[in-house]
Protein backbone atom coordinates (compact mmCIF):
# COMPACT_ATOMS: atom_id res chain seq x y z
CA UNK A 1 0.00 0.00 0.00
CA UNK A 2 3.12 2.30 0.96
CA UNK A 3 4.75 1.77 -2.53
CA UNK A 4 0.90 2.36 -3.97
CA UNK A 5 0.67 5.86 -2.18
CA UNK A 6 4.62 7.01 -3.05
CA UNK A 7 4.32 5.86 -6.64
CA UNK A 8 0.95 8.38 -6.76
CA UNK A 9 2.31 10.87 -5.11
CA UNK A 10 5.75 11.37 -6.74
CA UNK A 11 3.82 10.88 -10.14
CA UNK A 12 1.70 13.94 -9.24
CA UNK A 13 4.72 16.03 -7.93
CA UNK A 14 6.50 15.33 -11.07
CA UNK A 15 3.97 16.22 -13.77
CA UNK A 16 3.12 19.17 -11.47
CA UNK A 17 7.39 20.09 -11.48
CA UNK A 18 7.77 19.70 -15.10
CA UNK A 19 4.85 21.59 -16.10
CA UNK A 20 5.69 24.61 -13.96
CA UNK A 21 8.92 24.43 -15.70
CA UNK A 22 7.63 23.91 -19.60
CA UNK A 23 4.42 26.36 -19.41
CA UNK A 24 6.68 29.31 -19.99
CA UNK A 25 9.22 28.16 -22.39
CA UNK A 26 9.32 29.13 -26.06
CA UNK A 27 7.62 25.84 -26.89
CA UNK A 28 5.42 25.36 -23.86
CA UNK A 29 3.55 22.16 -23.00
CA UNK A 30 0.27 22.54 -21.53
CA UNK A 31 -0.62 21.24 -18.40
CA UNK A 32 -2.50 18.14 -20.14
CA UNK A 33 -0.06 17.53 -22.44
CA UNK A 34 2.72 17.31 -19.78
CA UNK A 35 0.14 14.76 -18.03
CA UNK A 36 -0.48 12.53 -20.76
CA UNK A 37 3.35 12.42 -22.19
CA UNK A 38 4.76 11.67 -18.45
CA UNK A 39 1.93 9.08 -17.91
CA UNK A 40 2.24 6.97 -20.82
CA UNK A 41 6.26 7.13 -20.40
CA UNK A 42 6.18 5.76 -16.95
CA UNK A 43 3.36 3.39 -18.09
CA UNK A 44 5.96 2.63 -20.60
CA UNK A 45 8.50 2.20 -18.28
CA UNK A 46 6.76 -0.25 -15.88
CA UNK A 47 5.71 -2.23 -18.46
CA UNK A 48 9.48 -2.68 -19.67
CA UNK A 49 10.26 -3.94 -16.22
CA UNK A 50 7.51 -6.27 -15.94
CA UNK A 51 7.97 -7.85 -19.30
CA UNK A 52 11.72 -8.16 -18.82
CA UNK A 53 11.31 -9.68 -15.23
CA UNK A 54 8.49 -12.28 -16.07
CA UNK A 55 9.82 -13.23 -19.81
CA UNK A 56 13.70 -12.27 -20.08
CA UNK A 57 14.95 -13.13 -16.37
CA UNK A 58 15.58 -9.91 -15.81
CA UNK A 59 17.79 -8.64 -18.25
CA UNK A 60 20.13 -5.70 -17.66
CA UNK A 61 17.54 -3.65 -15.84
CA UNK A 62 17.00 -5.93 -12.94
CA UNK A 63 20.47 -6.10 -12.89
CA UNK A 64 20.75 -2.18 -12.44
CA UNK A 65 17.87 -2.34 -9.28
CA UNK A 66 19.62 -5.26 -7.49
CA UNK A 67 23.01 -3.93 -7.59
CA UNK A 68 21.95 -0.19 -7.09
CA UNK A 69 20.22 -1.53 -3.36
CA UNK A 70 24.49 -2.58 -2.47
CA UNK A 71 24.66 0.97 -3.94
CA UNK A 72 22.24 2.11 -1.21
CA UNK A 73 23.39 0.46 1.28
CA UNK A 74 27.41 1.44 0.60
CA UNK A 75 25.88 5.30 0.39
CA UNK A 76 24.55 4.84 3.45
CA UNK A 77 27.36 3.55 5.33
CA UNK A 78 30.36 3.22 3.81
CA UNK A 79 29.82 6.48 1.63
CA UNK A 80 32.96 7.91 0.81
CA UNK A 81 33.80 4.65 -0.98
CA UNK A 82 30.41 5.50 -2.76
CA UNK A 83 31.92 8.52 -4.48
CA UNK A 84 35.50 7.64 -4.81
CA UNK A 85 34.08 4.59 -7.13
CA UNK A 86 33.81 7.63 -9.46
CA UNK A 87 36.86 8.66 -9.30
CA UNK A 88 39.71 7.77 -12.22
CA UNK A 89 41.66 6.33 -8.81
CA UNK A 90 39.41 3.58 -8.61
CA UNK A 91 40.78 1.96 -12.14
CA UNK A 92 44.09 3.09 -11.29
CA UNK A 93 44.98 -0.47 -10.45
CA UNK A 94 43.70 -2.10 -13.47
CA UNK A 95 45.58 -2.28 -16.86
CA UNK A 96 48.91 -1.80 -17.94
CA UNK A 97 49.20 1.58 -19.48
CA UNK A 98 47.79 4.63 -19.33
CA UNK A 99 45.36 3.81 -22.15
CA UNK A 100 44.04 0.90 -20.56
CA UNK A 101 43.34 2.32 -17.43
CA UNK A 102 41.39 4.94 -19.18
CA UNK A 103 39.08 2.25 -20.71
CA UNK A 104 38.50 0.59 -18.40
CA UNK A 105 37.63 3.65 -16.40
CA UNK A 106 35.52 4.43 -18.93
CA UNK A 107 33.83 1.22 -19.32
CA UNK A 108 32.59 0.65 -16.25
CA UNK A 109 31.82 4.36 -15.20
CA UNK A 110 28.45 3.97 -17.50
CA UNK A 111 27.36 1.50 -15.22
CA UNK A 112 28.51 2.76 -12.13
CA UNK A 113 26.65 6.45 -12.92
CA UNK A 114 23.65 4.05 -13.18
CA UNK A 115 23.53 2.15 -10.20
CA UNK A 116 24.65 4.69 -8.01
CA UNK A 117 22.16 7.25 -9.35
CA UNK A 118 19.68 4.26 -8.59
CA UNK A 119 21.43 4.37 -5.38
CA UNK A 120 20.33 7.57 -4.50
CA UNK A 121 16.69 7.20 -5.76
CA UNK A 122 16.24 4.15 -3.32
CA UNK A 123 16.27 7.07 -0.48
CA UNK A 124 12.79 8.06 -1.97
CA UNK A 125 11.55 5.48 -3.84
CA UNK A 126 12.60 2.29 -0.33
CA UNK A 127 14.02 0.25 -2.92
CA UNK A 128 11.60 0.07 -5.52
CA UNK A 129 11.92 -0.68 -8.92
CA UNK A 130 9.23 0.98 -10.31
CA UNK A 131 9.35 3.86 -8.23
CA UNK A 132 12.59 4.06 -9.67
CA UNK A 133 11.21 3.85 -13.40
CA UNK A 134 9.13 7.30 -12.51
CA UNK A 135 12.18 9.18 -11.18
CA UNK A 136 14.21 7.87 -14.20
CA UNK A 137 12.12 8.75 -16.29
CA UNK A 138 11.52 12.26 -14.91
CA UNK A 139 15.27 12.65 -15.69
CA UNK A 140 15.34 11.51 -19.37
CA UNK A 141 11.94 13.05 -20.07
CA UNK A 142 13.70 16.13 -21.09
CA UNK A 143 15.43 14.18 -23.90
CA UNK A 144 12.14 14.22 -25.56
CA UNK A 145 10.76 17.55 -24.75
CA UNK A 146 14.59 19.05 -26.22
CA UNK A 147 14.04 17.11 -29.52
CA UNK A 148 10.25 18.18 -29.41
CA UNK A 149 11.42 21.87 -28.86
CA UNK A 150 13.81 21.78 -31.34
CA UNK A 151 11.41 20.72 -34.11
CA UNK A 152 8.28 22.79 -33.27
CA UNK A 153 10.50 25.69 -33.36
CA UNK A 154 11.06 25.14 -37.03
CA UNK A 155 7.73 23.43 -38.00
CA UNK A 156 5.20 25.11 -35.46
CA UNK A 157 2.18 23.79 -37.79
CA UNK A 158 3.45 20.40 -37.42
CA UNK A 159 3.33 20.88 -33.24
CA UNK A 160 0.01 18.23 -32.74
CA UNK A 161 2.03 15.52 -34.98
CA UNK A 162 5.06 16.15 -33.46
CA UNK A 163 3.85 15.89 -29.96
CA UNK A 164 2.31 12.64 -31.12
CA UNK A 165 5.74 11.22 -32.71
CA UNK A 166 8.12 12.40 -29.96
CA UNK A 167 5.95 11.49 -27.04
CA UNK A 168 3.79 8.74 -27.52
CA UNK A 169 4.80 6.12 -30.14
CA UNK A 170 5.03 2.66 -28.38
CA UNK A 171 8.13 1.74 -29.83
CA UNK A 172 11.00 4.14 -28.70
CA UNK A 173 8.77 4.97 -25.67
CA UNK A 174 9.11 1.08 -24.54
CA UNK A 175 12.42 1.26 -25.53
CA UNK A 176 13.55 4.84 -24.03
CA UNK A 177 11.73 4.52 -20.78
CA UNK A 178 12.96 1.77 -19.36
CA UNK A 179 15.54 1.95 -16.76
CA UNK A 180 19.05 1.51 -19.43
CA UNK A 181 21.13 3.86 -20.75
CA UNK A 182 19.44 4.44 -23.89
CA UNK A 183 17.15 7.45 -22.46
CA UNK A 184 20.37 9.22 -20.96
CA UNK A 185 21.80 8.66 -24.89
CA UNK A 186 18.47 10.47 -25.50
CA UNK A 187 19.36 12.88 -23.71
CA UNK A 188 22.50 13.90 -24.40
CA UNK A 189 22.22 13.62 -27.78
CA UNK A 190 18.91 16.05 -28.47
CA UNK A 191 20.80 18.39 -25.70
CA UNK A 192 23.56 18.62 -28.42
CA UNK A 193 20.90 19.23 -31.17
CA UNK A 194 19.32 21.36 -29.76
CA UNK A 195 22.24 23.99 -28.77
CA UNK A 196 24.11 23.38 -31.80
CA UNK A 197 20.58 25.34 -33.30
CA UNK A 198 20.73 27.57 -30.67
CA UNK A 199 23.76 28.38 -30.82
CA UNK A 200 24.48 28.56 -34.90
CA UNK A 201 21.06 29.89 -35.51
CA UNK A 202 20.21 32.47 -32.36
CA UNK A 203 23.79 32.90 -31.47
CA UNK A 204 24.02 32.00 -27.79
CA UNK A 205 27.43 31.60 -27.29
CA UNK A 206 26.63 29.65 -24.17
CA UNK A 207 24.89 27.07 -26.02
CA UNK A 208 29.00 25.74 -26.96
CA UNK A 209 28.77 24.35 -23.13
CA UNK A 210 25.54 22.66 -23.32
CA UNK A 211 27.15 21.03 -26.34
CA UNK A 212 30.23 19.91 -25.00
CA UNK A 213 28.11 18.88 -21.90
CA UNK A 214 26.49 16.81 -24.07
CA UNK A 215 29.35 15.63 -25.73
CA UNK A 216 30.96 14.39 -22.32
CA UNK A 217 27.71 12.60 -21.56
CA UNK A 218 27.73 10.34 -25.15
CA UNK A 219 31.29 9.45 -24.42
CA UNK A 220 30.65 8.61 -20.68
CA UNK A 221 27.62 6.35 -22.06
CA UNK A 222 28.57 5.01 -25.35
CA UNK A 223 31.75 6.49 -26.46
CA UNK A 224 31.14 5.40 -30.01
CA UNK A 225 27.83 7.92 -29.94
CA UNK A 226 30.25 10.87 -29.81
CA UNK A 227 32.15 9.73 -33.46
CA UNK A 228 28.08 9.52 -35.13
CA UNK A 229 26.89 13.22 -33.55
CA UNK A 230 30.23 15.03 -34.68
CA UNK A 231 29.87 14.97 -38.47
CA UNK A 232 26.58 16.21 -39.02
CA UNK A 233 27.39 19.09 -36.19
CA UNK A 234 30.01 20.15 -38.45
CA UNK A 235 28.55 20.28 -41.61
CA UNK A 236 25.71 22.23 -39.98
CA UNK A 237 28.39 24.66 -38.41
CA UNK A 238 29.72 25.03 -42.17
CA UNK A 239 26.65 25.62 -43.54
CA UNK A 240 25.26 28.23 -41.80
CA UNK A 241 28.71 30.02 -40.11
CA UNK A 242 30.57 28.97 -43.74
CA UNK A 243 27.44 30.26 -46.13
CA UNK A 244 28.19 26.34 -47.85
CA UNK A 245 25.17 24.92 -49.48
CA UNK A 246 23.77 22.43 -47.26
CA UNK A 247 23.93 19.20 -49.22
CA UNK A 248 27.43 20.31 -50.12
CA UNK A 249 28.95 20.94 -46.82
CA UNK A 250 26.71 17.18 -45.80
CA UNK A 251 28.40 15.30 -48.54
CA UNK A 252 31.84 16.81 -47.75
CA UNK A 253 32.16 15.90 -44.37
CA UNK A 254 30.73 12.59 -44.85
CA UNK A 255 33.46 11.95 -47.34
CA UNK A 256 36.12 12.73 -45.63
CA UNK A 257 34.81 11.24 -43.11
CA UNK A 258 34.79 8.44 -44.51
CA UNK A 259 38.12 8.47 -46.07
CA UNK A 260 39.14 9.12 -42.60
CA UNK A 261 37.73 6.20 -41.04
CA UNK A 262 39.64 3.86 -43.33
CA UNK A 263 42.65 6.05 -43.42
CA UNK A 264 43.10 4.51 -39.44
CA UNK A 265 43.19 0.93 -40.34
CA UNK A 266 47.00 2.24 -40.88
CA UNK A 267 47.38 3.11 -37.31
CA UNK A 268 47.68 0.89 -34.58
CA UNK A 269 45.25 -1.08 -33.37
CA UNK A 270 43.38 0.96 -30.45
CA UNK A 271 43.30 4.09 -32.96
CA UNK A 272 42.23 2.38 -36.16
CA UNK A 273 38.66 2.76 -36.45
CA UNK A 274 37.82 -0.33 -38.70
CA UNK A 275 39.45 -2.87 -36.43
CA UNK A 276 37.84 -1.56 -33.44
CA UNK A 277 34.30 -1.94 -34.67
CA UNK A 278 35.36 -5.44 -36.33
CA UNK A 279 36.57 -6.15 -32.65
CA UNK A 280 32.74 -5.02 -31.15
CA UNK A 281 31.19 -6.86 -33.65
CA UNK A 282 33.41 -9.99 -32.84
CA UNK A 283 32.58 -9.42 -29.01
CA UNK A 284 29.12 -9.46 -29.60
CA UNK A 285 29.47 -12.51 -31.66
CA UNK A 286 30.91 -14.31 -28.57
CA UNK A 287 27.64 -13.86 -26.70
CA UNK A 288 25.00 -16.34 -27.02
CA UNK A 289 21.60 -15.70 -27.87
CA UNK A 290 18.58 -17.47 -28.86
CA UNK A 291 17.89 -15.84 -32.52
CA UNK A 292 20.34 -14.32 -34.49
CA UNK A 293 20.16 -12.86 -37.91
CA UNK A 294 22.76 -13.13 -40.96
CA UNK A 295 26.18 -10.89 -40.28
CA UNK A 296 29.21 -11.96 -41.79
CA UNK A 297 32.82 -11.24 -39.99
CA UNK A 298 34.05 -7.86 -40.78
CA UNK A 299 37.67 -7.50 -41.73
CA UNK A 300 39.22 -3.73 -41.15
CA UNK A 301 39.22 -3.02 -45.30
CA UNK A 302 36.79 -0.82 -47.71
CA UNK A 303 36.08 -4.28 -49.27
CA UNK A 304 34.54 -6.15 -46.41
CA UNK A 305 32.56 -3.39 -44.89
CA UNK A 306 31.42 -2.85 -48.75
CA UNK A 307 30.20 -6.38 -48.72
CA UNK A 308 28.80 -6.49 -45.04
CA UNK A 309 26.50 -3.35 -46.21
CA UNK A 310 23.87 -5.14 -47.18
CA UNK A 311 23.75 -7.25 -44.47
CA UNK A 312 23.71 -4.24 -42.08
CA UNK A 313 20.72 -2.03 -43.69
CA UNK A 314 18.61 -5.30 -44.06
CA UNK A 315 19.53 -6.04 -40.19
CA UNK A 316 18.49 -2.63 -39.12
CA UNK A 317 15.97 -1.58 -41.28
CA UNK A 318 13.81 -4.48 -42.23
CA UNK A 319 14.59 -7.76 -39.55
CA UNK A 320 12.87 -9.31 -38.25
CA UNK A 321 10.78 -10.17 -41.25
CA UNK A 322 7.37 -10.78 -39.39
CA UNK A 323 7.64 -14.51 -40.64
CA UNK A 324 10.86 -14.41 -38.99
CA UNK A 325 9.93 -12.78 -35.26
CA UNK A 326 9.76 -14.84 -32.26
CA UNK A 327 8.37 -13.67 -28.98
CA UNK A 328 6.86 -10.54 -28.22
CA UNK A 329 9.34 -8.13 -28.34
CA UNK A 330 10.69 -9.29 -32.15
CA UNK A 331 6.49 -9.20 -33.47
CA UNK A 332 7.02 -5.68 -31.58
CA UNK A 333 9.83 -4.96 -33.57
CA UNK A 334 8.65 -6.16 -36.99
CA UNK A 335 5.56 -4.35 -36.52
CA UNK A 336 7.17 -0.82 -35.61
CA UNK A 337 9.74 -1.49 -39.12
CA UNK A 338 6.43 -1.98 -41.28
CA UNK A 339 5.05 1.45 -39.39
CA UNK A 340 8.23 3.06 -40.30
CA UNK A 341 8.62 1.70 -43.80
CA UNK A 342 5.03 2.02 -44.95
CA UNK A 343 4.83 5.56 -43.31
CA UNK A 344 8.33 6.06 -45.84
CA UNK A 345 6.61 4.92 -48.77
CA UNK A 346 3.29 6.51 -48.35
CA UNK A 347 5.04 10.77 -48.58
CA UNK A 348 5.29 9.27 -51.95
CA UNK A 349 1.12 10.54 -52.59
CA UNK A 350 0.95 12.29 -49.01
CA UNK A 351 4.25 14.36 -49.38
CA UNK A 352 3.72 18.42 -47.98
CA UNK A 353 4.12 20.65 -51.28
CA UNK A 354 7.07 21.70 -49.27
CA UNK A 355 9.10 18.82 -47.93
CA UNK A 356 12.19 19.78 -49.80
CA UNK A 357 12.58 22.88 -48.84
CA UNK A 358 11.76 21.77 -45.09
CA UNK A 359 13.68 18.57 -45.15
CA UNK A 360 16.53 20.83 -46.62
CA UNK A 361 16.91 22.82 -43.18
CA UNK A 362 20.38 21.83 -41.40
CA UNK A 363 18.51 20.63 -38.22
CA UNK A 364 16.49 17.57 -40.90
CA UNK A 365 19.89 16.98 -42.66
CA UNK A 366 21.33 16.51 -39.61
CA UNK A 367 18.86 14.36 -37.67
CA UNK A 368 18.30 12.01 -41.16
CA UNK A 369 22.15 11.26 -40.96
CA UNK A 370 22.55 10.71 -37.40
CA UNK A 371 19.67 8.18 -37.54
CA UNK A 372 21.27 6.68 -40.87
CA UNK A 373 24.89 6.35 -39.61
CA UNK A 374 23.51 5.13 -36.66
CA UNK A 375 21.75 2.31 -37.91
CA UNK A 376 24.78 1.60 -39.98
CA UNK A 377 27.11 1.21 -37.14
CA UNK A 378 24.17 -1.11 -35.32
CA UNK A 379 23.49 -3.21 -38.31
CA UNK A 380 27.43 -3.81 -38.74
CA UNK A 381 27.97 -4.64 -35.07
CA UNK A 382 25.03 -6.66 -33.96
CA UNK A 383 23.52 -9.50 -34.73
CA UNK A 384 20.99 -10.06 -32.14
CA UNK A 385 17.32 -8.76 -33.58
CA UNK A 386 16.92 -7.96 -29.75
CA UNK A 387 19.45 -5.87 -29.08
CA UNK A 388 19.40 -4.37 -32.82
CA UNK A 389 16.10 -3.22 -31.82
CA UNK A 390 16.79 -1.40 -28.97
CA UNK A 391 20.00 0.05 -29.74
CA UNK A 392 18.73 1.80 -33.03
CA UNK A 393 15.83 3.45 -31.28
CA UNK A 394 17.12 6.99 -31.41
CA UNK A 395 17.25 6.79 -34.89
CA UNK A 396 13.30 5.33 -35.33
CA UNK A 397 12.53 8.04 -33.85
CA UNK A 398 14.34 10.52 -35.23
CA UNK A 399 13.00 9.55 -38.84
CA UNK A 400 9.37 9.26 -37.49
CA UNK A 401 9.87 12.84 -36.84
CA UNK A 402 11.36 13.56 -40.19
CA UNK A 403 8.29 11.53 -41.52
CA UNK A 404 5.89 13.97 -39.71
CA UNK A 405 7.44 16.68 -40.98
CA UNK A 406 7.73 15.91 -44.77
CA UNK A 407 3.93 15.13 -44.47
CA UNK A 408 1.40 17.35 -45.92
CA UNK A 409 -0.22 19.95 -44.21
CA UNK A 410 -2.95 21.88 -45.74
CA UNK A 411 -4.19 24.76 -43.52
CA UNK A 412 -1.02 26.77 -42.70
CA UNK A 413 2.76 26.76 -44.24
CA UNK A 414 4.87 24.32 -42.53
CA UNK A 415 7.87 26.18 -42.06
CA UNK A 416 9.10 29.54 -41.26
CA UNK A 417 12.75 28.62 -40.61
CA UNK A 418 14.58 31.29 -42.80
CA UNK A 419 13.91 33.66 -40.68
CA UNK A 420 15.30 31.74 -37.81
Amino acid sequence: MLTLILFTVYTILLVYGWYRLVRRAAVPLSAGETALAMAVKIAMGCLYGYIFWHYYQGDDTWQYHHDSLEEYDKLLHHTKQFFYELTPASAIESGNTALEKLQVYVMNLEYRITVKLLGVFNIFSRGSYYINVILFNGIVFWGHYWLFSLLVTLFPAKRKWLYMAVFLLPAPLFWLSGIRADGFLLFFTTLIFLHTYRWLHLQKSWSVLWILLGLIGLWLFRTVMVGLVIPPVVAWYLTVKAKRQAALAFASVYSIGIVLFFGTSLLPGPVSLPKVIAGRQAAYFALQANTRVPLDTLQPTVISYAKVLPQAVNNTFLEPYPWKAKGLLQIATSLDNLLLLGLAIALFWLRSPAWKQSLAHPVCISLLCFAISLYLLIGYMVPFPGAIARYKIIGSLLLYCLVVIAARKRDVNETNYEKK
